[in-house]
């Protein structure tokens, strides 16, 4: 008599059909961020060709500023997404550090145009870290643009860039003159998701920080912050350093 194969039990049954439905769910959301990103992409270069008549130039920095936000929004929901991959470390590979950090000013550039800002960034062109280039390229988009939001009134917001070789480790500075911030009043906030610490300057969602350590985690680094309010911040990011291409 042979065997009658074993009924799985109902919470066997609830689990596959937990999972599959995660992953309904992962796949919709991807579709629907990477659609919602292409059409963000093409609204924020035309509000930013908008000439204003005489009296509309508040209303027109204001439609920049939102299709600006909601591409910020998007793409830190994209990168959230990514995070929730498990094969991530399969993607490391050897990032020209650099070329992140050019590409990330390319990006910004409309904000380096509606901000005063002085960036100057002293980075070898031999050094390549171990990453993900655009988990890079999107912590260098994250990071400056926040020394750029949150700089003194009527001061130029100067940021400087600085990359190092220790040992089988890479370290890249980067420090701004900007409003700072209590590192001892938010210290079990800083990576928070959600966290703000400045909301009279930005309506932002609290993602960078948060998505800037995950990331950096997922690539094996590391991020630390010290700051002083009115004197403005230093950010820490320790790479793996790899052998170039």
């Amino acid at each position: 008599m042979s065997k009658q194969p074993k009924k799985q039990s109902l919470d066997e049954r609830l689990l596959k059909l937990t999972e599959k439905q995660n992953k309904r769910l992962k796949d919709f959301s991807f579709m629907t961020s990477h659609n919602v990103r292409v059409l963000v992409a093409n609204l924020l270069p035309l509000a930013n060709m908008i000439t204003p008549n005489e009296g509309e130039e508040d209303l027109v920095k204001m439609i920049q500023s939102i299709a600006e936000r909601l591409e910020e929004t998007v793409v830190n929901i994209n990168q959230y997404l990514i995070l929730e991959q498990k094969d991530l470390q399969s993607k490391l590979h050897p990032v020209h550090l650099g070329d992140a950090v050019y590409k990330a000013l390319h990006q910004l550039n409309t904000s380096v145009e509606r901000f005063e800002v002085d960036v100057t960034a002293a980075i070898p062109s031999s050094i390549h870290v171990i990453g993900i280039e655009h988990f890079v390229i999107n912590i260098m988009i994250q990071l400056l643009r926040n020394a750029f939001r949150f700089s003194e009134e009527n001061a130029i917001a100067r940021v400087q860039m600085l990359a190092i070789e220790h040992d089988d480790q890479v370290v890249l500075t980067i420090q701004d003159n900007g409003l700072g911030l209590d590192i001892e009043k938010y210290q079990d906030k800083l990576f928070t998701l959600g966290s703000r610490f400045h909301p009279e300057r930005s309506e932002g969602m609290g993602l960078g920080l948060y998505l800037s350590k995950f990331q950096m985690e997922a690539m094996c680094g590391t991020i630390a912050i010290e700051s002083t309010p009115q004197l403005g911040t230093t950010i820490t990011l320790q790479f793996k350093k790899a052998k170039p291409l």
